[in-house]
């Protein structure tokens, strides 16, 4: 009964941290019906993406990439494209991470982790958090296919 008691306080405690709900409507991101962030098509860059706060200011590019792997050829992708996006510095053009995995899911991390502050601006701890889990592996994979 103990064990029954504490399995339901640590549910209590943490699902409602990723049971947020994120939407992404007419390039309005919003988490539990409160916006959140922008997601446009980059209007430099044609296969691009822009993250900015919800006052228009930019905070992340995404850059569309792809290479093709020979481990990924399957019937419907008989040349074996992988795609993936690099996430960079608007100003640098620094890589902070690649990630070939769904918005929401990019954006529920992104909250979870606070990457964008109540204030808009970009926390850059907890984007390096984040970069860290995502990783590059996009990379080592295109100069190492095996």
């Amino acid at each position: 009964m103990k064990k029954l008691v504490a399995l339901l306080l640590l549910t209590a405690v943490f699902v409602p941290g990723w049971a947020q709900k994120v939407k992404i409507k007419k390039e309005v991101v919003t988490v539990d019906g409160v916006e959140y962030a922008l997601f446009q098509k980059d209007p430099i860059v044609r296969s691009g993406k822009v993250i900015k706060n919800t006052q228009g200011g930019v905070l992340l590019n995404m850059v569309l990439r792809h290479y093709t792997d020979p481990n990924a050829v399957t019937q419907s992708n008989p040349k074996g494209n992988v795609y993936y996006y690099e996430v960079t510095d608007p100003t640098s053009r620094e890589i902070y991470f690649e990630y070939g995995g769904g918005f929401k899911a990019l954006f529920k991390s992104f909250y979870a982790a606070n990457v964008i502050k109540d204030d808009g601006s970009l926390d850059l701890e907890s984007l390096k958090t984040i970069a860290t889990r995502f990783g590059n592996e996009y990379s080592r994979k295109r100069s190492d296919p095996k």
